[in-house]
């Protein structure tokens, strides 16, 4: 099974999934909760939706976007600890296209990880420009 895991809107979770390596997609969007990403909750209503297994994932794609910095490291983390247990490669993906994306997947090799790159502004303690 392709997988392709989009954070990238800012409301739902985007799953495109293929059985056949990437022939034909179907897509799944599962609502964000409350200011929480929820994906593990996400991605085990898919695979039930898809009548499939964690197991059944061989390559997987991740969309990152413009997130806060805890959505982009849990994205990457969940991402990288399937691929890691699955051996099932992992590739970082800027946009999803139905024939692009496939040949993306079967480029990428088990052993590689997703980078979590976060392009916003810290926003660590106290207000912005106080000293």
């Amino acid at each position: 099974m392709y997988l392709v895991i989009d954070i990238s809107n800012a409301s739902n979770i985007i799953f495109h999934y293929s059985f056949d390596d990437g022939e034909h997609w179907q897509k799944a969007a599962q609502q964000k909760i409350a200011g929480e990403l929820g994906l593990l909750k996400a991605l085990d209503q898919v695979l039930q939706m898809a009548d499939r297994t964690v197991h059944s994932i061989t390559h997987l794609g991740l969309i990152m976007g413009k997130n806060t910095f805890t959505e982009t490291r849990i994205a990457a983390t969940l991402a990288n600890t399937l691929a890691f247990a699955l051996h099932s490669s992992i590739v970082n993906l800027s946009s999803f296209d139905s024939q692009r994306t496939a040949g993306e997947l079967r480029e990428g090799n088990a052993g590689q990880y997703a980078l979590a790159l976060y392009s916003g502004e810290p926003r660590i303690g106290g207000k912005r420009n106080e000293v």
